[in-house]
């Protein structure tokens, strides 16, 4: 019956939280929770236990995501490790789909860049560095795509990585 916004679902949740697999996932909830408000968007995110999706597929948390004007999810994913597992792969797996059909109503604008900022970090980089990061870059209205490494099917405008030193300049395409 939990469905209410991220930091009081963290509130009342922790008290059941047992074990090291429930710390890890409790954990990786405070930090998108702690991202989400260094955006000031963590009052847009909400816990809801009432999502099911493929138990033989999904197997961790499961995500959906929503734009005023579009009365369903534009936007389902989830964690399918197990089912990785099973193709004998021992990496951990994400993923969604996002259903373009439902975002036609919000045109289809085409630009010479899929994104402004191809954003890349080093390994072991604070998320609210990161995130932090991806709030300066963004404050003038750019887009800003972010990946531990350059996804060379997107079209950026420029490449930069976060490291401890600050933003090097990896490509520059204006």
């Amino acid at each position: 019956s939990m469905y209410m916004p991220i930091e009081a679902a963290l509130t009342g949740l922790y008290p059941y939280v047992k074990g090291a697999r429930m710390t890890e996932a409790y954990r990786d909830l405070e930090n998108i929770c702690r991202v989400m408000k260094l955006y000031g968007l963590s009052d847009k995110l909400y816990l809801d236990l009432s999502i099911v999706n493929d138990v033989n597929y999904y197997d961790g948390i499961c995500f959906k995501g929503y734009i005023n004007g579009i009365p369903d999810s534009v936007l389902s994913g989830g964690r399918y490790d197990k089912l990785l597992q099973k193709l004998g792969k021992t990496s951990g797996a994400i993923g969604f789909a996002v259903y373009l059909d439902r975002l036609e109503r919000h045109g289809n604008d085409s630009d010479e860049y899929d994104v402004d900022t191809l954003l890349t970090y080093e390994k072991g980089i604070a998320v609210e560095k990161l995130a932090e990061e991806v709030a300066r870059l963004s404050e003038d209205g750019k887009s800003v795509l972010v990946g531990h490494t350059p996804d060379r099917t997107q079209r950026y405008r420029r490449l930069l990585k976060l490291t401890e030193g600050g933003i090097e300049t990896l490509e520059n395409n204006d």
